[in-house]
């Protein structure tokens, strides 16, 4: 009997605990299973990450020849704000906020803030709470 291309044949199969059948990795050693919990986890780390980069590349293009001057360090504190941002406000006051009418002065604040949460002087939440103004001030009319 001929195989079909790409057909994984019956012993690269394993039966998870519901049964099923998942194509075992090229090494014939089974994947792990992954719980529901921990997916969500995983895609909304990459919702917020995918987020705060939209922002970032908004920000840089407002920054124009300015942006070169932002150390990665700097840049690094504004993206760990601007995720504990995005983790506490609500998704539409996000969207309506206007990242490339952030100010130079804004900007630097923002980083302070992320600073203080990356060295744990401030947590995550209280972070925060503290860009929300700068960030919604700047909310798109």
């Amino acid at each position: 009997m001929r195989k079909s291309p790409g057909a994984f044949p019956a012993h690269h199969f394993y039966s998870g605990r519901d049964n099923g059948k998942y194509p075992a990795r090229v090494d014939g050693i089974a994947m792990p299973e992954v719980s529901k919990t921990e997916i969500g986890r995983r895609f909304f780390k990459m919702q917020r990450e995918k987020q705060v980069e939209k922002a970032i590349g908004k920000i840089r293009q407002a920054q124009g020849s300015e942006w070169s001057l932002y150390s990665s360090s700097d840049i690094e504190a504004l993206k760990q704000i601007l995720g504990e941002a995005w983790v506490f406000i609500e998704r539409d006051a996000w969207d309506s906020v206007a990242f490339m009418r952030l100010s130079g002065m804004d900007l630097r604040e923002l980083i302070h803030i992320g600073k203080e949460v990356r060295d744990a002087i401030i947590s995550g939440k209280t972070g925060a709470e503290k860009s929300m103004p700068i960030l919604m001030k700047k909310a798109a009319s």
